[in-house]
């Protein structure tokens, strides 16, 4: 089986409201008509554990947290199924610097237990991220090395670091980069280049780290953890700052969406020169090695699961995504050329129809100039007469001149509603790649049997 388990807390609205003015029957579907059998303590006993102020509403949502967790393993516990389940416990993003690409932001808690091939107290001192999790689980469930590379994932597999296979591509991984919107940040041991393209990111804690709004940052970690010495401007760090650049061009061409744009550079295969981490890459552990080293095999596919078919159903779904990309990505590329030719040209033609008539303007006040040194007394009626006709002429040619100016207002106009549409466009086609994203995680999951073996109707 596979759970995917995801309390809201702690978090807004408070969670001292919830434990106090609801029970554990209250349900968004409605109101149980009797308590669930959870294995949690009772709510009182949470609110008796908490602190005070803000502080006490985290402090009961990590209460929470941690019964919720608790009542999981009891549960394994009474199933006799602790011991062959592989937990993961992670956050989803630091609680000091949420929204940013700070450490408070980026680090988080990450725990495994597997206690048949993790010893307890191992620490892996490689860089790891989330996206590691989706084949690290891959491999657990039974897929292959070269299975897991055909889909083309970001992350890399933690087993060969928890087993210690130096040669592998995970164990020797120096550098990771974490995104947010289109800014990005690649930390290699102690050190860290923060593009920041978002100038609106997490104002909140702004004030909290000097360098923040800087377009670019680089600090040492060990020296700087709270990051407050922008070292960016460092001679002394050119060639590492250098470096890191580089890692994040080689990622940003790696990922581009456009095909025509995206390069076979990737970071995983990137050496970056110079000294990286004072920690040493792969484990340690404060624990003595387990008395026996023999492992049991890799739990078998669930019965009634064709994992060769899901996974080659899986490759035809990404094919066909990226084949869908490239066709979407070439017609909107033909419809901005379009679009942009015809609009420059209308502008074009409008700014040469308002310069034809400022030349006539400028032609008509010459005229009136004239015309005033050449004033006679006994002519000065006709004079003032033709007068009044060159001004009402000079009025019409204005209005003219305002028509084609709104003219030309709207073809800009129409420019920016035709980026709009092509933003709606490219938005449209994200949200086909979400569905695409969200059928593909649906085939990863085993199908459902009952005792006898036979699929369940559901399925």
């Amino acid at each position: 089986f596979y759970l995917y388990f995801t309390p809201t807390a702690p978090h807004s609205p408070s969670v001292e409201n919830a434990l106090v003015n609801f029970t554990v029957r209250d349900t968004p579907s409605g109101v149980l008509a009797e308590d669930p059998m959870s294995m949690m303590p009772a709510r009182s006993t949470v609110l008796a554990r908490g602190g005070g102020g803000r502080v006490r509403d985290d402090a009961l949502g990590v209460s929470w947290i941690d019964d919720s967790l608790g009542a999981l393993i009891k549960t394994l516990e009474s199933k006799d199924a602790l011991n062959d389940t592989l937990i993961i416990f992670t956050l989803d993003h630091g609680m000091n610097a949420k929204d940013t690409l700070m450490e408070g932001g980026v680090r988080v808690t990450m725990m495994m237990r597997y206690p048949e091939w993790i010893n307890a107290g191992t620490v892996i001192n490689t860089p790891v991220s989330h996206l590691d999790l989706a084949p690290t689980v891959l491999q657990f469930f039974g897929a292959g090395r070269e299975d897991i590379r055909d889909l083309d994932l970001n992350g890399l597999s933690l087993w060969p670091i928890i087993n210690n296979v130096t040669d592998s591509r995970a164990y020797n991984r120096q550098c990771i980069v974490v995104e947010i919107e289109i800014s990005r940040t690649v930390i290699c041991g102690n050190y860290k280049l923060i593009s920041q393209r978002n100038s609106d990111l997490a104002s909140r804690v702004a004030a909290n780290y000097p360098g923040f709004n800087d377009p670019e940052q680089f600090y040492i970690l060990d020296s700087d953890p709270a990051e407050q010495n922008n070292l960016i401007n460092s001679s002394m760090h050119g060639n590492m700052i250098n470096a890191l650049r580089k890692a994040l061009e080689c990622h940003d061409s790696y990922t581009h969406p456009d095909p025509a744009l995206k390069d076979d550079c990737n970071l995983l295969n990137l050496a970056v020169t110079g000294p990286v981490a004072t920690r040493a890459p792969g484990v340690s552990t404060t624990l003595e090695p387990a008395a026996s080293t023999t492992r049991r095999p890799r739990p078998s596919t669930t019965a009634g699961f064709d994992f060769e078919e899901a996974l080659g159903r899986l490759r035809d779904g990404i094919a066909e995504c990226k084949a869908d990309t490239e066709e979407n990505t070439a017609a909107i590329q033909l419809i901005r050329t379009n679009v942009t030719g015809r609009l420059n040209d209308r502008i074009d033609r409008n700014r040469a129809a308002i310069r034809g008539n400022s030349d006539d303007i400028a032609m008509v006040n010459n005229s009136l100039t004239a015309l005033k040194q050449m004033i006679h007394p006994l002519e000065l009626m006709e004079d003032v007469k033709a007068l009044k006709t060159a001004a009402s002429e000079t009025a019409t040619l204005k209005a003219e001149i305002a028509a084609l100016k709104a003219q030309a207002a709207a073809a800009e106009q129409e420019k920016l509603e035709m980026q709009a549409a092509m933003r709606t466009a490219s938005d449209a086609m994200e949200l086909r790649m979400q569905e695409m994203l969200e059928m593909i995680e649906a085939l990863k999951k085993p199908c459902r049997c009952d005792r006898h073996g036979r699929r369940s109707a559901e399925l």
